[in-house]
């Protein structure tokens, strides 16, 4: 189904793309592309400052869409808040009436980009709880866990405890090669940044932990 709407889209002269999507846990304001390309930067920048650029995952609607116009990925906070729904309506607002998109590049006032460089997941079966609790759960990660998103971590930062060498998170980079060991340390039951890290879509929902991932790894992109 996914092809055939593809296909025949494909045949209309589309203007912009935009898939509009809320975080389950605390983020700020943000936009994402998939190609770099100044239209594509303009439109995603007409909803925020703050710009994501990722390949991976590659099966999303943006990415389909970003190969017959310019689309991007407008992630608007948590469900119901009023900023995300804002800027989503004033954003339509301006492209139903715009005849054009930009393709001026940044001389100024250039977007803050960053790029998704890796993804951590948990292990298949693992339990994983909220809180310093590692006798109830494989893996246990901090009440405050969602500050961290959009935060430069220092190496030797603590993300969460685990309870054995068995459950431990799994960090995949864009080409689905284990990175894990370049990311992640283990001091006893503490789990801790490697490197500096910049995190994103750290999420308390633990149902979403198992079913996508608990963060992704980016770093800052210059355009």
């Amino acid at each position: 189904m996914a092809k055939q709407l593809l296909s025949e889209l494909a045949d209309h002269p589309l203007f912009a793309a935009l898939d509009v999507h809320n975080n389950s846990g605390a983020n700020p304001i943000y936009g994402c592309v998939n190609y770099l390309e100044p239209r594509y930067l303009n439109l995603a920048r007409r909803f925020s400052q703050l710009l994501v650029y990722f390949t991976e995952p590659h099966q999303v609607l943006g990415k389909a869409l970003s190969q017959l116009c310019p689309a991007a990925t407008l992630e608007c906070g948590r469900s119901g808040l009023p900023e995300g729904v804002n800027r989503v309506v004033r954003l339509l607002s301006e492209l139903l009436e715009a005849q054009e998109l930009s393709e001026a590049t940044f001389p100024a006032e250039r977007p803050e980009v960053f790029h998704t460089i890796a993804k951590v997941t948990v292990e298949d079966g693992a339990t994983v709880g909220l809180g310093y609790q590692p006798q109830r759960y494989d893996l246990c990660f901090p009440d405050e866990l969602e500050s961290m998103n959009f935060i430069t971590l220092a190496p030797g930062t603590r993300i969460g405890w685990c309870a054995g060498a068995e459950q431990r998170l799994r960090v995949t980079d864009n080409d689905g090669a284990d990175v894990s060991e370049h990311y992640i340390a283990y001091r006893g039951e503490e789990i801790l940044t490697r490197r500096t890290c910049l995190l994103s879509m750290l999420t308390r929902d633990i149902t979403v932990i198992h079913q996508d991932c608990l963060c992704y790894i980016m770093e800052p992109y210059s355009i």
